[in-house]
């Protein structure tokens, strides 16, 4: 029984490591912005470059422990640097889970500033609030399975307490084949590794767990569901004490009696409602026109999207130009971008794109294309596919 626990303990954590760093390596921007996520939230300025990197990083070393480990190959380094990785990840989804019970006018400036103001002196913890979440997932296997934060952390627990166990008992495994052959196939896995981020930041992801991946039809994932939950709000009642002068919180079920003044009432959000896979898709003119159901009822539309014209200049734009000529073809071509003001008007100095330029939100541009820019065909609302700037498609097949 304890040798097949043990066996089944590693196979376990290498498949799932394994597992995990592939499917962000399937996408490492997808991976790079979630970090950059982390880093905002911790107040840690991070360049883009940077996060890009340090997320490869973060998935080559778990391909690559995660083959070690199921080889039995130097399994006392492999645990060791599992178990460091691991407690790691458990404070950062423990911090994020725990930040639930944190009163958000404690740490944020601006929330507490207008507390003060208002009379109140904001306390550190309060009952659970699912949405003061720091984050929303943990990103620990990309868009394929997100996870909540409260999932994440107890399964960054259980995963710690099974390395623990696996390099206790480390000296109990037996290697699967002999250690070249281990050296071999552990640097095929990290060649491998390396080659996959590499095609997949170049030519997109090859598995699109993205809700814009190709065939699906944007409106129907736009839709919320008869009886689906809303927001919840909890209505706050805030009290001050004749006497002492302190100013305190109270729920609608908890109010105070005598010796209390009302102050203020305001509405906390404790529940996050349903979101639709596809939310904040808009898309305006430069004259403030809404366009998105010009975009989503045309029967061939093609959007050129950049998610930040700051890295872009106008040569970034010219293999684009070739698409004009599809206009006389029934199709409509959109260049859809977040940028400043200042560097859309920058761009269109440099190139001649006879086309009209949109404006919308930046991370929902850079869900729907993993480029930057890139493009984006549609199909009466419908995804027909996405393509990288180094891997445009010719004219003749776009048309159907």
């Amino acid at each position: 029984m304890g040798r097949f626990l043990l066996r089944f303990s590693q196979c376990l954590v290498s498949g799932l490591f394994v597992l995990s760093g592939l499917i962000k390596l399937n996408d490492p921007l997808g991976f790079s912005y979630k970090l950059t996520e982390y880093f905002h939230v911790f107040g840690w300025d991070v360049s883009d470059s940077l996060s890009l990197f340090l997320g490869i990083s973060v998935c080559v070393l778990e391909v690559v422990c995660g083959v070690m480990l199921f080889l039995g190959f130097k399994l006392k380094r492999v645990t060791w640097l599992l178990l460091m990785t691991m407690i790691f990840f458990t404070l950062l989804t423990g911090i994020t889970y725990l930040s639930g019970y944190v009163n958000p006018a404690f740490y944020q400036p601006d929330l507490r500033a207008a507390a003060e103001a208002a009379g109140q002196s904001p306390s550190f913890f309060q009952p659970f609030n699912e949405a003061n979440q720091l984050v929303s997932d943990c990103g620990c296997f990309g868009d394929a399975l997100k996870l909540s934060p409260k999932v994440s952390f107890w399964k960054d627990v259980v995963l710690l307490l099974l390395i623990i166990f696996l390099l206790v008992h480390h000296r109990e495994i037996s290697p699967l084949t002999t250690p070249k052959r281990s050296r071999w196939i552990t640097g095929m896995a990290a060649v491998f590794s390396v080659l996959l981020s590499t095609f997949t930041l170049r030519y997109l992801p090859i598995i699109d767990f993205r809700p814009f991946k190709a065939g699906n039809h944007l409106p129907d994932l736009m839709k919320i569901p008869e009886g689906a939950p809303t927001d919840s709000f909890e209505l706050i009642f805030v009290y001050k004490n004749l006497q002492s002068g302190e100013v305190k919180e109270f729920s609608m079920d908890a109010l105070p009696s005598k010796g209390w003044e009302f102050v203020d009432r305001k509405d906390r959000k404790v529940r996050e409602g349903y979101r639709p896979p596809v939310h904040d898709f808009v898309a305006t003119d430069s004259a403030g026109n809404d366009r998105t159901a010009e975009i989503l009822n045309e029967a061939n539309v093609l959007l050129i999207i950049s998610s930040d014209m700051s890295k872009l200049n106008g040569s970034d734009f010219q293999p684009f130009e070739a698409f004009a000529s599809l206009r006389s073809k029934g199709f409509k071509v959109f260049v859809w971008t977040s940028g400043l003001p200042s560097d859309v008007e920058r761009i269109q100095s440099q190139t001649h794109l006879p086309y009209e330029w949109l404006t919308g939100d930046r991370t929902l541009l850079k869900t729907i294309v993993r480029s930057n820019p890139g493009l984006t065909y549609l199909r009466k609302g419908t995804v027909v596919k996405h393509w990288s700037s180094a891997h445009l498609p010719k004219n003749e097949d776009l048309i159907p």
